[in-house]
């Protein structure tokens, strides 16, 4: 691939349909993660998200948090065993 300096902004239609075609590759999902989001929990027991992240906060449903902005994320398995208790 060549290098073009900075001040050059024209681009070949091969090297233009290259960089397309990088761009436009799908990326592949994984469906069976073991960690779900708070939007996700709130489908399952059927509360506001709000109600989910006070529960949270509480201990009441088990969750960890993500660095130190507090990104709350929760395993799929154990919120699965809550949704069979109630």
């Amino acid at each position: 691939m060549e290098i073009k300096p900075l001040d050059s902004n024209t681009w070949t239609k091969a090297e233009g349909e290259n960089y397309k075609e990088i761009l436009v590759k799908p990326v592949p999902v994984k469906e069976d993660n073991k960690f779900i989001g708070c939007s996700e929990v709130a489908e399952l027991l059927d509360v506001t998200v709000d109600r989910v992240r006070y529960l949270s906060r509480l201990e009441r449903i088990p969750s960890f948090t993500l660095r130190d902005r507090g990104t709350r994320i929760y395993e799929k398995d154990k919120i699965m065993e809550l949704v069979g208790q109630i």
